[in-house]
C-alpha cells in the first residue's frame, strides 16, 4: 500500500478536522454546524462553568486530566457481551437505556472496525451490532440529522470528545433541538486516525495486518493490537515507524493542549485489558446510569457495582 499522503508529508498547517460528522448531512445548512466546531470555538472550559457551575480545579492534578467528576474507577461486567471490546459496559448501559425507556434511540456507530457509519439505533439489536471500538476518526454525529428529521426527543450518543463538545454546543445554540432531553455517554480518544491512514500503518506494524479489528495504546509502553481469532500482538512504541510517532505526537500535544481528559500514558496504572475506566461527571449522571442499567433507581452506583459488574 502507498504511503498516504499526509504521513509521507505531514503538515501541520492546514485546518484540524476530527472528522465527527456533524457537517455531513443536510437537514440544516453546514456553516451552523462549523459555528460549533471545536476546532473553531475552543475546548471544554465554557461548557463546564454551564454545566458543572465551575472550571476543573488547576491544583488537582486528576481533575485536570480526568475532567470533573464524582467518581473514577475501573469496572468489568461479571457477564461480558460477546463481541465487546472489553467487557460490554457500554453496549449494556446503551441497550438498557432503551428498554427502560429512558431513551427513544441511540447514536452510535454501525460497519467494519475501520469503515465506521453513523446509525440512529432504535432497538437491541441495533445497539449489539455496534459493539466494539472504532479506531478511526468516525462521523457519528452524521445520523444526528435523521434523529432531527425523525423528531426524536430523548437521545442517547455515545461519543468521544469532539463529539460530545460539538453536540453539547449545537444542541444548546440551535433552534432544531429545542425540546431534546440529551444523554452522554462518553469514551476516550487519542490517536485516532483516518481509516486509509490506519491500515497503512497496521501493514506496516502488524504480521497480519488483514485481520486486525482493533487496538489501544497501552501502559506499557506497547500497542496492543487485536486480531479476530482473539490473539492480541503487543508492539512496543519505539518499534513504531517514525511517522506514525510524529502523528501521534500531534494528536496527544492538540488534545493536552485542548483541555481534552486525557492523562499522560507514564501518569496511570496500569490497566488490566477486562477493565473500562469509568468516570461519573455529576449526581444526575449518575443517578441517569443507575435508571439505564438497573433497577434499582434508588441505590448509588458504588452499591450497585459488586451486582451489576
Amino acid at each position: 500500500m502507498t504511503k498516504p499522503s499526509k504521513i509521507q508529508t505531514p503538515r501541520f498547517d492546514e485546518p484540524l478536522c476530527s472528522k465527527c460528522g456533524l457537517c455531513m448531512g443536510n437537514a440544516w445548512p453546514v456553516k451552523e454546524s462549523l459555528e460549533s466546531c471545536v476546532f473553531r470555538c475552543g475546548w471544554v472550559e465554557n461548557h463546564e462553568q454551564r454545566i458543572f457551575g465551575r472550571v476543573r480545579n488547576p491544583d488537582d492534578s486528576d481533575e485536570l486530566r480526568f475532567g470533573i467528576s464524582l467518581k473514577r474507577f475501573n469496572a468489568t461486567l461479571k457477564k461480558p457481551v460477546n463481541g465487546a471490546q472489553w467487557s460490554g459496559i457500554i453496549t449494556r448501559i446503551s441497550t438498557m437505556a432503551l428498554q427502560t425507556n429512558l431513551v427513544d434511540a441511540v447514536l452510535t456507530l454501525h460497519g467494519e472496525p475501520l469503515k465506521p457509519k453513523a446509525v440512529l439505533a432504535k432497538t437491541a439489536q441495533d445497539i449489539h451490532e455496534a459493539r466494539g471500538n472504532k479506531p478511526v476518526l468516525s462521523p457519528v454525529l452524521q445520523a444526528l440529522h435523521t434523529a432531527y428529521r425523525e423528531k426524536t426527543t430523548r437521545l442517547l450518543i455515545v461519543g468521544a470528545a469532539c463529539h460530545v463538545h460539538m453536540v453539547r454546543d449545537f444542541t444548546r445554540k440551535s433552534p432544531y433541538f429545542a425540546d431534546l432531553d440529551l444523554y452522554i455517554v462518553g469514551i476516550p480518544c487519542t490517536d485516532n486516525l483516518e481509516p486509509s491512514h490506519l491500515q497503512w500503518v497496521f501493514r506496516n506494524i502488524s504480521k497480519k495486518p488483514e485481520t486486525v479489528i482493533n487496538f489501544e495504546f497501552m501502559q506499557d509502553y506497547r500497542v496492543h493490537i487485536l486480531h479476530k481469532a482473539g490473539k492480541v500482538e503487543k508492539i512496543p512504541f519505539f518499534c513504531l515507524p517514525s511517522a506514525l510517532r510524529i502523528s501521534g505526537r500531534r494528536t496527544r500535544e492538540l488534545a493536552r493542549g485542548g483541555g481534552c481528559p486525557l492523562q499522560p500514558l507514564d501518569g496511570l496504572a496500569r490497566q488490566r485489558r477486562d477493565r473500562k475506566r469509568m468516570v461519573i461527571r455529576s449526581a444526575d449522571g449518575e443517578a441517569r446510569s443507575v435508571r439505564a442499567i438497573s433497577s434499582y433507581e434508588s441505590r448509588s452506583v458504588s452499591e450497585l457495582l459488586p451486582e451489576l459488574l
